[in-house]
């Protein structure tokens, strides 16, 4: 299940930029690492993941505004401060409900922390999922060298199961 780690971190910063009058960090080339809990009870899965991102204002300015306006996701408790953006999405979906407690901290402009609680609801059995997430990411230029412009690709990705 890792359709949601990097998308909810996305998410979080979409929702929240949108309030801001500047985006919370730098822009340009950031490397990431996430480490994805699955918490299931018949199987517990560990999944790290490495990556970068390219950030550019002009992908703040037309993507974020568009998170707000969702039709399926609704935000809670949003909160920005200089050092702290964090919230709450029920978002919804032909397959259940997904329900994600965010919280990112910027100790400086180059360098953050993301911690976050998913718990997916499946339609089918009312099947509940809960993940928890944590996000290190750093700054690494404002050059993004071959990564178009606003995209992420990951590097590295390993799994292991409990």
């Amino acid at each position: 299940m890792k359709r949601m780690a990097i998308p909810a971190l996305v998410a979080l910063l979409a929702a929240i930029a949108v309030q801001a009058q500047s985006p919370p960090l730098k822009m340009g080339l950031w490397r990431f690492t996430t480490v994805l809990k699955t918490l299931d009870p018949k199987s517990d899965v560990l999944k790290t993941s490495a990556g970068q991102w390219c950030a550019t204002l002009n992908g703040w300015q037309k993507f974020y505004p568009k998170i707000e306006q969702s039709d399926t996701c609704v935000w809670t408790n949003v909160r920005h401060t200089e050092t702290e953006v964090s919230g709450n999405s029920v978002c919804t979906t032909d397959h259940g409900s997904i329900v994600t407690h965010s919280r990112m901290d910027f100790m400086i402009s180059d360098r953050s922390h993301g911690m976050f609680h998913t718990i997916y609801t499946i339609q089918r059995g009312s099947k509940s999922i809960t993940e928890e997430n944590t996000t290190e990411s750093f700054y690494l230029g404002d050059d993004c060298k071959d990564l178009a412009s606003d995209t992420m690709k990951i590097t590295k990705s390993f799994q292991e199961d409990k």
